[in-house]
């Protein structure tokens, strides 16, 4: 067997290794977890999507009925002033 000049280097360059391992595993992890996350993103905005166009519906469904409302109100008044 052939013995090391410096253990304490040879041990510095393992650990070099190691930490570039790491990196590169986390990275990898990194890239990993975006692309699970990508579809859970695509559905919250299709819910928030959703979500906007009830609340349209709602408020252009409100709009028409206080015209309605303000329409019944004006012939109303009409008609009182015309009796």
């Amino acid at each position: 067997m052939k013995q090391c000049k410096n253990p304490h280097e040879t041990y510095l360059k393992g650990d070099k290794l190691r930490k570039e391992r790491l990196a590169e595993d986390e990275k990898r992890f990194q890239e990993q977890l975006k692309q699970l996350e990508q579809p859970k993103q695509l559905e919250q905005l299709k819910q928030l999507e959703e979500g906007y166009r009830n609340m349209a519906a709602r408020f252009a469904r409100l709009g028409n009925a206080f015209k309605n409302h303000q329409l019944r109100s004006n012939n109303q008044e009409k008609e009182t002033t015309n009796e």
